[in-house]
């Protein structure tokens, strides 16, 4: 089949076609980059984000590890002080006198915790004479008996593990209005109550200096 007359054959396009892209290529050296760099970039664009899901992920593990160090960092600490408390206690000659807490009248406000470890921490603080005052952070007892006990209180000591977000606000806010100190306790133990009256104690001294 003939072509028409003075048009170009499909050879002749594709030679004009190849001959003006060479030429392109000739004047501006970038083009031909630019090309190479369509087929580089998706490659380039994967590789970006498996580093950045990878850095995202050593972020968290150092964080998690950093949690999980300060967590050890507590239990041994709880640990040592219970130790050093039952050491006392086993003494032949114990007279109580050696007692690493000595409350002495020191009244201590505890809201939230579990209800069958409640009697076991009055004990303990009863034991070492002082007044035990709890709240259960709202569960049967009512939120607004929560101010009078926080004003006949020394000190107020809450479980983060085991208390609700509302009732630490209201803690909180009724301590700062007070001026009264309050400490969260790693967990609604007796050891971790107990490692904190213990620091609390070794900590007067120096006050006192």
């Amino acid at each position: 089949m003939s072509s028409w007359p003075g048009r170009p054959t499909s050879d002749q396009s594709v030679q004009v076609l190849l001959s003006g892209m060479l030429t392109m290529m000739a004047l501006k050296p970038s083009f031909a980059i630019s090309i190479g760099g369509l087929h580089r970039r998706p490659r380039r664009e994967r590789s970006e984000r498996r580093a950045g899901d990878l850095s995202a992920t050593l972020r968290e593990k150092t964080k998690a590890l950093r949690e999980s160090q300060i967590e050890y960092q507590s239990c041994r600490r709880e640990l040592d002080d219970v130790d050093r408390q039952l050491a006392a206690l086993l003494k032949p000659d114990h007279d109580g006198a050696a007692e690493s807490v000595v409350l002495s009248g020191f009244a201590l406000l505890y809201v939230g915790g579990r209800a069958h470890q409640i009697p076991r921490l009055k004990a303990m603080t009863e034991r070492a004479g002082g007044r035990f005052l709890h709240h259960d952070g709202g569960i049967e007892h009512s939120p607004g008996l929560m101010p009078g006990l926080i004003s006949r209180a020394d000190r107020v000591f809450f479980p983060i593990d085991c208390i609700s977000h509302d009732a630490v606000a209201a803690l909180k806010r009724h301590c700062r209005q007070t001026g009264k100190v309050y400490e969260p306790l790693r967990t609604a133990s007796l050891a971790c109550l107990l490692s904190a009256l213990i620091r609390m104690m070794d900590r007067k001294p120096a006050a006192a200096n």
